[in-house]
């Protein structure tokens, strides 16, 4: 019985980063980026592969898929190299881009993507399902990877997917009300004053780009009160709100979809033709570190891993 507890809460801690967290608060002035990617023209969609491309969509040229080198690739001597821009932020310019384009599989133009099974994964546009293809040949077309999708879907504003194949996703609003789903139900409500308002500093009215990242589903919002567009914290199990910015997202005019590198934060921003990047995890950031009380935990599980086997070896020695 215990073994079996052990395992489970492993499995979970694994999945979901197992970090004790508060209840949701605002988190002031932390939608801040470290480094920006200029000269992204009509930059929309984003999504990791994983190696060392971050995928982009443009909603121009025709839309066109490319690629950027990841911030976390940098070395800190290429970053400090880099200029400082108006914003305080580093600028890495297009000079980093990987000079990778892929295909436009689908033929539709701005569009949401993600990452799974080592491909990018995209809505196919209208009524279509979501489809999935190889990030940089686009081969290995699989036209059909989720569906349904709520009726009246024009595209996605905002995609991923997580280790087990369900799909996020936040539909263009205008036929679907601005809510954000997991898999065919709505996921994220903007009914829900729980998920939606903390006074007069969140009022959120719909979502558009999202993201799985550091135990957390992110969640670029429209929010009445803040300045602009911000980025919300929910739990992807339960999709409580963990936390936000009341500040907004100054520097950004039009953030849309999100992706992560395992370290930072991405989101391209349609009003400014530039990717931005967010440090969500370390000190002071949105994503929780671990704290005092899960280290402890963590402790107490390797201590009664290390008992439990030096009872089964002096069993063994004994008999």
């Amino acid at each position: 019985m215990k073994a079996t507890v052990l395992r489970t809460l492993f499995a979970a801690c694994t999945l979901y980063s197992c970090v004790s967290v508060a209840s949701a608060a605002p988190v002031v002035n932390q939608i801040v980026p470290v480094a920006v990617y200029q000269n992204q023209p009509g930059a929309f969609g984003l999504a990791y592969d994983s190696v060392n491309n971050v995928v982009w969509v443009s909603s121009i040229n025709g839309g066109s898929r490319y690629s950027v080198n990841p911030f976390n690739s940098f070395t800190a001597a290429l970053i400090a190299s880099f200029p400082v821009g108006a914003n305080g932020s580093i600028v890495s310019a297009a000079a980093y881009t990987t000079g990778l384009t892929t295909p436009n599989v689908f033929g539709q133009g701005a569009q949401a993507l993600g990452f799974f099974g080592g491909q990018i994964v995209e809505h196919r546009g209208g009524a279509l399902p979501i489809g999935s293809y190889d990030p940089i040949t686009g081969a290995n077309v699989n036209g059909n990877f989720f569906s349904p999708l709520p009726p009246g879907t024009s595209f996605l504003d905002g995609l991923d997917v997580d280790a087990a194949g369900n799909v996020f996703y936040s539909p263009e609003p205008a036929a679907t009300g601005g809510d954000a789903y997991l898999n065919a139900a709505i996921f994220l409500n903007n009914s829900n004053a729980a998920q939606t308002q903390d006074g007069a500093a969140l009022n959120i009215v719909r979502w558009s780009g999202i993201e799985l990242a550091a135990g957390s589903l992110f969640a670029v919002a429209d929010s009445i009160g803040t300045s602009g567009r911000t980025i919300a914290r929910y739990d992807p199990v339960t999709g409580a709100l963990l936390g936000y910015d009341p500040d907004g997202s100054p520097f950004a005019i039009r953030l849309e979809d999100l992706a992560f590198d395992g370290r930072y934060l991405y989101g391209s921003d349609f009003g400014t033709n530039q990717i931005f990047v967010f440090d969500i995890i370390g000190p002071g950031g949105l994503a929780p570190v671990p704290e005092p009380a899960s280290l402890a935990l963590w402790s107490i599980l390797g201590l009664t891993g290390g008992i439990g086997a030096w009872r089964r070896r002096k069993a063994k020695i004994a008999g």
